[in-house]
């Protein structure tokens, strides 16, 4: 989304030292792992919370994402008709 002009930048981990969110496309290619390093702070690789008590459990805060094909663009928010609609990321 970034090279596409969506975002000027990845965002911010709000739980990081400053680092953006990471990301890695799964060996499908068809779905990506966004993860955040979550409240501990390190960055796990992208291992997801094992416990239902995150605060006592190191891990990532983890996102599975369907990776959009070819033909399918996300809508941008400043583009006619995007109201209502929200982006396929």
């Amino acid at each position: 989304l970034v090279s596409a002009g969506y975002f000027k930048s990845v965002p911010a981990d709000p739980f990081g030292k400053g680092e953006p969110f990471h990301y890695r496309r799964g060996a499908n290619s068809i779905e990506g792992l966004l993860w955040s390093v979550w409240i501990d702070g390190v960055d796990q690789g992208g291992k997801a919370i094992a416990d239902t008590a995150p605060e006592q459990s190191p891990g990532d805060k983890c996102f599975l994402i369907k990776v959009p094909s070819s033909q399918q663009q996300p809508v941008r928010p400043d583009s006619p008709g995007s109201k209502n609609r929200s982006a396929k990321f």
